[in-house]
């Protein structure tokens, strides 16, 4: 044969350059090769170009819509699903549970392929499979008849998606991946996100995560900054890896992307104030403080009051502490806006203020209201013994004769109507806040006539006791 005997007379070189020729020009003949040596060599898939990673990805995309249209949400036959449990369980918690285990039995094998994915360094394949999978998550078409996930089958199949991407992303092995490994296919995704329009959701705040984990090594900020680059405008949709790359920068670079970013993302603006404190420009942290605490006034209210100056702007500072005031019943925050507030402000904060009772008393008190505080304690027949005794420590230190009045009949009255230890020691410590008024004499002919009650009350009797109000 011809063949055989050309063979012998070419060179090694002539051979190797002929057989890669015919393995570029024969699609037949490449995949033959492949097939025959890739697994006895144990080689994995290296191809990272960009529309490898689009036919992973949509491989990847049409595999889970398959699977999760294929999810067995029918649980009439739950009884045979499900362990059996030493309890009653009703037909909805069954519903739920068994659709939990449906879901769970995608989701698991998945995230365990993914973990494997990143130590085998196929990375491509990682990122494929996780875009894939997230539309998926949205273009199935799943049938919940019997509404066992609220009627939300994709919002919940997007909750387990979130689920798996966090855990995966606060992996400490993430960040010992080599760069260079990491830079194409993070590339690809990218480009792919901003391609098919899916820069939105859970997709792009997982990889938010991802990235800027991966950022806490130096290495990677080249690599996230020419991933963040496939995507238009990148910083609103990852602003935690825009700021870390801007970090990376010098200060100015970090500001301006800080303030392009502090209205979508909380921890940039807690950051960005910050900065601007370290550096004396009360002006500025001002001026992010005020629009921050506008668009969500508990997320930043604490770190505004700790460190705003108060006379800086009044109107903000007392829009700022009596808003706290009321949510935290704190009367500190009171004291501290008052000076800014007129008798009217005064009046109607208390009005708006007076279903808290205990808060309400002590607004009464700091105005000098005591008539409208000595009224309450008296004639509010529906207040709680408790709310009563804390009223009672504020009332007693300005009109400690009504109150030690006040005591006594309220306790006769109960006790002619009521048996019970929880309220014994209620009384007690009533007894004990009036104990140090000027009336001591009185109170101790009291006490010792509530102590010889007849009939004899032991729990009273003991309750007095540990309330050290006799020997």
């Amino acid at each position: 044969m011809k063949y055989k005997q050309i063979l012998r007379k070419l060179t090694q070189e002539e051979k190797d350059e002929f057989f890669l020729q015919a393995l570029n020009t024969s699609s037949a003949l490449k995949k033959k090769f492949e097939k025959e040596f890739a697994s006895r060599l144990h080689i994995k898939d290296t191809e990272t170009g960009y529309e490898h990673f689009c036919e992973l990805a949509d491989k990847e995309k049409q595999k889970w819509i398959g699977e999760f249209e294929n999810l067995d949400l029918d649980v009439s036959d739950w009884e045979y699903r499900m362990p059996r449990y030493g309890r009653y369980i009703s037909w909805d918690e069954a519903a739920e549970m068994v659709a939990e285990q449906e879901v769970a039995s995608l989701f698991d094998p998945w995230k365990e392929q993914l973990v494997e994915d990143l130590s085998a360094r196929n990375i491509n394949s990682f990122f494929a499979s996780v875009v894939g999978i997230y539309e998926a998550c949205y273009l199935a078409d799943i049938r919940d008849d019997d509404y066992v996930l609220c009627g939300e089958p994709n919002n919940y199949l997007l909750g387990s998606f979130e689920e798996v991407l966090q855990q995966i992303s606060e992996k400490p092995s993430l960040i010992r991946i080599d760069p260079a490994v990491m830079e194409e296919p993070l590339t690809n995704a990218c480009h792919y996100i901003a391609e098919k329009g899916i820069s939105k959701g859970q997709l792009t705040c997982q990889l938010d995560d991802l990235m800027k984990n991966l950022g806490r090594n130096p290495s990677f900020i080249p690599v996230l900054s020419t991933a963040l680059l496939q995507i238009p405008d990148a910083g609103p949709l990852f602003p935690k890896t825009a700021i870390l790359i801007a970090k990376s920068g010098d200060p100015d670079t970090w500001t301006e992307q800080a303030e392009k970013l502090f209205r979508i993302n909380k921890e940039v603006a807690g950051d960005l104030m910050s900065y601007y404190l370290r550096q004396n420009r009360y002006d500025d942290f001002h001026r992010i403080a005020v629009e921050c605490y506008t668009q969500d006034k508990y997320a930043f209210a604490e770190f505004v009051i700790e460190n705003m100056k108060d006379e800086y702007d009044p109107e903000f500072t007392k829009r700022v502490l009596l808003s706290r005031a009321s949510y935290l019943n704190d009367i500190s925050l009171y004291q501290r806006a008052k000076r800014w507030m007129t008798e009217n402000e005064r009046i109607e904060f208390r009005n708006e203020n007076n279903h808290a009772q205990v808060f309400y008393g002590r607004l009464l008190a700091e105005e000098k209201e005591y008539g409208q505080l000595f009224y309450m304690l008296e004639n509010d027949n529906l207040m709680s013994f408790n709310t009563f005794g804390e009223l009672l420590i504020i009332a007693t230190r300005v009109m400690p004769d009504k109150c030690f009045d006040l005591v006594l009949k309220k306790v006769s009255f109960i006790l002619e109507r009521q048996r019970d230890r929880h309220i014994y020691q209620h009384i007690a410590g009533w007894l004990r806040t009036i104990h140090n008024t000027e009336n001591k004499e009185r109170l101790a002919g009291y006490i010792t006539s509530l102590y010889n009650h007849t009939p004899i009350l032991r729990a009273l009797r003991d309750e007095l006791r540990k309330a050290g109000l006799v020997g």
